[in-house]
């Protein structure tokens, strides 16, 4: 089974984004006296994450129809 080329770049930008944004927000919770919340974690790398996944495949098929 392959995966499309789109399919894969959705999933690796989800996840990168995701974590990296995620990771920023829970160490800055933390830093201003927060508890770490991994509902909130995965909260905010989901929603961050599908968000830009969804925002780059939009990109990449405009740059791809030029």
């Amino acid at each position: 089974m392959k995966i499309k080329p789109e399919v894969k770049f959705f999933i690796i930008r989800f996840f990168l984004a995701g974590l990296v944004y995620a990771s920023f927000m829970a160490s800055f919770n933390y830093y201003e006296g927060d508890p770490f919340s991994i509902w909130r974690f995965v909260f905010n790398a989901i929603f961050f994450g599908g968000f830009m996944g969804v925002a780059g495949l939009y990109e990449r098929r405009k740059k791809l129809k030029k």
